[in-house]
């Protein structure tokens, strides 16, 4: 994924590969209501899923974006000082990375702060799963689940199940990135296989690492 020239911008400035523009359009189109994305890191697919979201929201289509992620490397956000929002912000690198990408404000996205509430330029709510328990059902959401292969299969259950068919579930990891202690643990792939099949659903994979060629080779070690 790279920048095109401004005459050549097509999407938020971004040149997307045959791969993402698979993607691009599982996501932006009525097909499907959830999508695994199984692809290494710099893949683009976090962006690109992002920037999908602020068109579906920008077009009225879906209320707002949920970014959901897992503290899998702490026992707890609890242990961690501070508020909620400064226990998750350490987590949300790769969102507001995906953010300035596609030159959005950071500082204005996000319903957690009230500011952003009553200016009504807030379209994003971002947490960890841990605390979804007890959430009802949620509506016209474009849910991106992301590190989804560092979930359980309970966590993910707990998340995929709040959401209702009127929702764009996009789940995002890497099988060969676990960080749960037992790398057995994870409900990614199980996932993946639980749905696959299933008319509405749509598995893709993006292949090319646009980091560089350091990051390509790193990532072809086999543990």
């Amino acid at each position: 994924m790279s920048k095109r020239s401004k005459k050549d911008n097509l999407f938020f400035g971004l040149k997307l590969s045959e791969e993402q523009k698979e993607l691009q359009e599982a996501i932006m189109g009525d097909a499907y209501d959830i999508l695994f994305v199984n692809s290494k890191a710099g893949t683009g697919k976090t962006v690109l899923s992002v920037a999908c979201a602020k068109l579906l929201v920008s077009s009225g289509k879906y209320i707002n974006m949920d970014y959901i992620f897992t503290p899998c490397q702490e026992d707890a956000l609890g242990f961690t000082a501070g508020s909620v929002l400064e226990k998750e912000a350490k987590y949300l690198t790769p969102l507001y990375d995906a953010l300035l990408t596609i030159n959005e404000n950071v500082n204005t996205c996000f319903y957690s702060d009230i500011i952003n509430n009553k200016n009504g330029t807030a379209w994003i709510n971002a947490y960890s799963h841990a605390y979804m328990r007890g959430f009802s059902k949620m509506d016209k959401t474009v849910v991106i689940i992301d590190e989804a292969q560092n979930f359980t299969v309970p966590e993910l259950k707990k998340v995929l199940t709040r959401f209702g068919d009127n929702c764009k579930i996009i789940v995002l990891g890497h099988s060969g990135q676990i960080d749960l202690k037992k790398k057995s643990q994870s409900g990614f792939v199980k996932y993946i296989n639980h749905f696959k099949g299933q008319e509405r659903c749509k598995i893709c994979n993006l292949t090319y690492n646009f980091r560089g060629w350091v990051a390509n080779h790193a990532d072809e070690l086999i543990e």
